[in-house]
């Protein structure tokens, strides 16, 4: 996969082909209707390639708001991926990653599916997303404590600079769309932690099913 040529998306067109281009890109045969990578490498490699310090997708997160996938590479935590925004750190332990896409429809629609395995909790005090706020120490261990990095004294707790916030998610699954889908607020976020693989797909199938029938009743007013 050959990213150099790709620039930083400004435009909705822009970023639409972008997207496509990065699609082509992981699949130069043919972007199939479905896809499933459940090697480590793999997986990590592949959502490298569509952030890789561009803004052509988001993740969906409930409760965090929806980021920019910026970067993947693996943890220090064994097994498990960091994903970051350039502000915001995740972190999860991938179990498979899946591409879903819809015949005769635009790449626009296309996603990928991370569904992640279980990790033990740091803390008793994650979320209903399965989701704990920790610092990442620099040799990484976990402190429960989140705010550390705020007020810690470098002087004479040297061992926690560069210390990090981040989220660590024990159980659950996310969602990569283009970034113009998700600008246009066709997505609600907190949906797909609700659904299996295949209702998720039928949802969306369905959602732009409607869409395109109100498009086709509001050509017929005009």
């Amino acid at each position: 996969m050959n990213k150099e040529a790709l620039e930083q998306p400004k435009t909705k067109q822009e970023n639409l082909n972008q997207w496509q281009d990065e699609l082509n890109n992981i699949f130069p045969t043919g972007v199939p209707e479905m896809s499933v990578w459940t090697t480590f490498s793999e997986i990590v490699n592949t959502l490298k390639f569509i952030g890789e310090g561009k803004q052509t997708c988001m993740i969906l997160t409930s409760g965090l708001g929806n980021i920019d996938l910026k970067s993947a590479e693996p943890a220090i935590e064994p097994d498990c991926i960091n994903l970051s925004s350039g502000g915001v750190i995740i972190i999860a332990k991938p179990e498979r990653l899946i591409f879903q896409s819809f015949p005769n429809q635009n790449r626009e629609w296309s996603y990928f599916r991370l569904e992640t395995a279980t990790l033990q909790p740091v803390t008793n005090c994650f979320d209903e997303w399965c989701r704990e706020k920790i610092t990442l120490l620099q040799d990484g261990e976990y402190d429960p404590d989140p705010s550390i990095v705020n007020y810690f004294d470098s002087v004479e707790e040297p061992e926690l600079i560069g210390c990090r916030s981040v989220f660590r998610y024990t159980k659950s699954s996310l969602v990569i769309f283009v970034r113009s889908l998700i600008d246009n607020k066709f997505i609600e976020d907190s949906l797909y932690k609700k659904m299996n693989t295949d209702d998720y797909r039928e949802f969306i199938s369905e959602m732009i099913n409607q869409i395109a029938q109100k498009k086709a009743v509001e050509h017929e007013e005009m």
